[in-house]
């Protein structure tokens, strides 16, 4: 297949096309680690280009919606230590892992047009044509061969498209028509192949096609600076007021195994379900999946809760804003766990807030400053998740900490009170739990 274009193409040199970058740094262990996994029992270049094409196309599985405008989420080790990610995360992993087994390889653009794009997804893009539709392209017999890995072959079961194949010798780009004979993908402008990923002609590019992904107060990105995604834990959902009000504004919505019930119960489209599923039926899952829902399902015995697993998929795709609901039940080691989980350093820099009804918890990190959301008269508890958080200050309390330590096991900063706004809450070292008390749940001490 020729993809038009309306100017020429250089082509990139295959011994540039061999060297680690920031983005395609396949001298990392992650990158290498899959590579050899994936090409195992491969005795040629061809053959080795055909298997990391295979792992690719189905170790990661297709999901549109994992698309991040921070450069740090296009690293192909991160990519790989993932089985998600969207078409320009695939063809890094297979330019990454190419060129991890000595296969020069490059990134390739194009803008495409989905004729079978979901309800759902027209409706995220307000378009059927999707611009910097990646792939990748590996130089094999002296030539480049463009491969797309995008679409894993459970996906094109469910749209009744044969999954793509890589000979390493033709070009294996998207399917034109389905089984059915229906237009598939149509390719309409080609952007070339490049050495590296040019994330800022990237990203101009969907500005361009997506103005209304761009769209937030101040200017920000939605998606980068703005992205607020919630996440459906399976505890007690309390309040559906509550809960309702703390979804305004979210571009994502992820459920954590059972707590895909809570989306049906709040009317909310969910954009994944992830976890074990040992709380979700078969039949239910099926059903989520005919919505165009992904799912991501884990083994029951795993390191991992459900719950951190959605909620580091929430930063994966980029989240600065992360709301949970159903995080507090009646199960004790539940809800310990999961109160320490925001504690982790990767939330740092994150907005994390459980809501429970008329409750709610944040958490501060180090060198971060809160604004409560909070009324006079309501309770504010200071929790610290760390042996201790040192630099505590607050202001428009009724009892003020100035420069304060407060220590893991000792309720020093329990039960505090608004009585002017705005109120803050700063924190120098550790990670505090700010626990918030509406009038209405406030019990005394």
């Amino acid at each position: 297949m020729t993809i038009p274009t309306s100017q020429p193409l250089s082509t990139p040199d295959p011994e540039r096309c061999l060297a680690a970058t920031a983005f395609l740094d396949h001298d990392a262990r992650p990158v290498r680690d899959a590579a050899l996994a994936w090409s195992r029992g491969a005795r040629t270049d061809a053959e080795r280009g055909r298997a990391l094409f295979l792992g690719v196309r189905d170790s990661i599985r297709y999901d549109p919606y994992r698309i991040a405008l921070d450069a740090g989420h296009y690293r192909a080790s991160l990519i790989v230590a993932q089985d998600r990610g969207f078409c320009v995360a695939k063809a890094i992993a297979l330019a990454a892992v190419s060129r991890a087994v000595g296969i020069p390889a490059a990134l390739g653009f194009a803008d495409v047009r989905n004729h079978l794009a979901t309800d759902k997804l027209l409706a995220t893009m307000r378009t059927d044509v999707f611009a910097f539709h990646g792939y990748a392209a590996l130089y094999l017999h002296g030539r480049w061969v463009k491969a797309s890995p995008t679409f894993n072959k459970e996906l094109c079961a469910v749209f009744g498209v044969p999954p793509l194949g890589f000979d390493g010798i033709h070009d294996a780009l998207l399917h034109c028509f389905d089984g059915d004979g229906r237009r598939h993908m149509e390719y309409i402008a080609d952007h070339g192949l490049h050495e590296d990923l040019p994330f800022e002609a990237m990203v101009d590019g969907w500005r361009l096609a997506y103005p209304h992904l761009f769209e937030s107060k101040g200017g920000s990105a939605r998606g980068a600076d703005a992205m607020k995604v919630v996440v459906l834990a399976n505890g007690a959902l309390g309040s559906t007021v509550a809960a309702r009000g703390a979804c305004d504004g979210a571009q994502r919505i992820i459920a954590a195994d059972g707590g895909a019930h809570h989306a049906a119960r709040l009317d909310l489209a969910l954009d994944l379900l992830i976890g074990d599923l040992d709380s979700v039926t078969d039949e239910e899952a099926r059903a989520f999946a005919s919505r165009g829902v992904p799912i991501e399902r884990h083994p029951v015995h795993k390191d991992e809760t459900d719950l951190e697993l959605a909620l580091r998929r929430a930063v994966d795709m980029g989240a600065r804003e992360i709301v949970v609901l159903g995080a507090l039940g009646a199960r004790w080691d539940q809800t310990l766990a999961n109160l320490l989980l925001p504690a982790d350093h990767v939330f740092e820099g994150i907005s994390v807030r459980y809501v429970d009804g008329l409750q709610s918890v944040d958490f501060v990190h180090a060198g971060t400053a809160l604004e409560l959301d909070a009324r006079p008269c309501e309770t504010v508890s200071l929790i610290p998740l760390t042996e201790e958080v040192t630099g505590i200050t607050t202001t428009g309390l009724a009892w003020e900490l100035s420069n304060a330590t407060l220590r893991l096991g000792t309720p020093r900063g329990v039960s505090n009170r608004v009585v002017s706004v705005p109120s803050t809450v700063r924190v120098g070292a550790g990670v505090l739990a700010v626990v918030i008390l509406r009038e209405a749940s406030a019990s005394s001490r």
